[in-house]
């Protein structure tokens, strides 16, 4: 599964649509055995390619302009890439739409928030 995003995300720096995987959005349309797998393993997927977005592709007409590529590798999956929204988190470099919410943390998206606030929990009760 890894292969066919990173492809896909190499066309797209080629392309210029990003710069680096961490500004990307993955939109996945699948089918098959292939589908369970994926909706069971969605965030360590996302995880593992190293992306701030993984969509699900229910309706090909949802994402008209973009073009999708079908994986030589694995048939029931096809892949298109867009730039992520949202701004860059200065902790993990992540692009979220959550980034700038927070006003003790407006750096921060929500994952390294809740992170950074339960170091800082753990510090208040060690002291």
């Amino acid at each position: 599964m890894r292969s066919v995003i990173t492809k896909a995300l190499e066309t797209a720096r080629r392309e210029k649509i990003i710069g680096h995987p961490l500004e990307a959005e993955v939109i996945i349309e699948m089918s098959g055995e292939w589908a369970e797998f994926i909706k069971n393993e969605w965030n360590q997927v996302k995880e593992i390619c190293i992306i701030s977005e993984l969509t699900h592709c229910d309706d090909r007409e949802d994402f008209a302009e973009l073009d999708f590529v079908a994986s030589e590798e694995i048939p029931e999956i096809s892949v298109a890439v867009q730039a992520a929204s949202g701004e860059k988190c200065e902790r993990c470099w992540t692009r979220d739409s959550f980034v700038g919410s927070n006003s003790d943390h407006p750096q921060l998206c929500k994952r390294c928030l809740d992170v950074v606030l339960a170091m800082d929990s753990q510090e208040q009760a060690a002291t």
